[in-house]
């Protein structure tokens, strides 16, 4: 069975993952997320993505700081990013040492756009639903490392039916997703979106699955402290109590990290 058979009202999940919620986690100088480096999975995945073309338009949905925008603008692409903390938009420029200015978008509520000097780099700081495609345009590649999979249970299709918007035929779309398993290998539904749910999703596009990894192989290059871990944890035994989940055997917080894996989907709009 897919996450989202069964979908119901959740607050507590809609609380953790609201935007006030990200945006304390960011002031508070909370962002275990963050990688700490250039992601691996846009590295190795990067020729297949952009097929010797150049002068690509990429999406970073709920970017944070990533130092993958950089990355690829360097290459020669055009960055646009999108996150609803200040404090990300302006840690990425003063950290990367990147010259940029600061405007306000009028057509979308609360919306400021940091922008490189060299207009390579555009990164939006605003609710992700308020986007329209008049103002970000459409893309070539976007690149979700873990936006998706942070969405409140209830607003994965929204957040999806939003994201076709800013796609066109060929337009490719790589995506994380962690899911949570049981010591008996079998998922922990209710966490996680499963392939039957990205396939439904992206109904209008091809699908494959490029790879599996454990999260414990990528942990080295979060930015995630003792603090930021524990907190974590402590989340995760809030979301177990919820009747939407299913419920681990024996209880353990430490089996959300151990058995939790990553899943790497291409997809391509037809």
């Amino acid at each position: 069975m897919s996450r989202m058979e069964g979908e119901a009202s959740d607050t507590h999940h809609e609380s953790r993952f609201s935007m006030d919620s990200w945006i304390k986690a960011w002031n508070d100088g909370h962002w275990g997320f963050h990688c700490l480096v250039v992601n691996d999975l846009i590295m190795k995945y990067y020729d297949s993505l952009v097929e010797q073309r150049t002068d690509l338009r990429f999406f970073l949905p709920l970017c944070g700081k990533s130092l993958d925008m950089k990355w690829l603008a360097d290459k020669g692409h055009h960055v646009v990013g999108i996150d609803c903390a200040s404090r990300a938009a302006v840690d990425f420029f003063a950290e990367n040492k990147i010259e940029y200015d600061v405007s306000e978008v009028k057509t979308i509520e609360n919306c400021s756009l940091y922008k490189s000097k060299d207009g390579k780099i555009e990164f939006y700081v605003c609710d992700y639903f308020a986007l329209t495609k008049d103002v970000i345009g459409e893309f070539d590649v976007i690149w979700d490392r873990g936006s998706l999979n942070s969405m409140p249970l209830d607003k994965s299709s929204q957040y999806v039916e939003l994201m076709k918007k800013f796609m066109k035929p060929g337009t490719k779309i790589m995506i994380e997703i962690f899911e949570c398993y049981k010591d008996d290998g079998e998922v922990i539904k209710g966490l996680c979106l499963l392939e039957d749910d990205i396939r439904r999703l992206y109904g209008n596009c091809s699908c494959e699955i490029l790879e599996t990894f454990k999260y414990a192989d990528i942990a080295k290059n979060m930015a995630m402290t003792t603090e930021d871990e524990e907190t974590w944890k402590k989340e995760v035994e809030e979301e177990k109590k919820c009747d939407c989940h299913d419920q681990p055997e024996d209880g353990s917080q430490e089996d959300y990290f151990k058995n939790m894996c990553g899943k790497v989907y291409l997809l391509k709009v037809k």
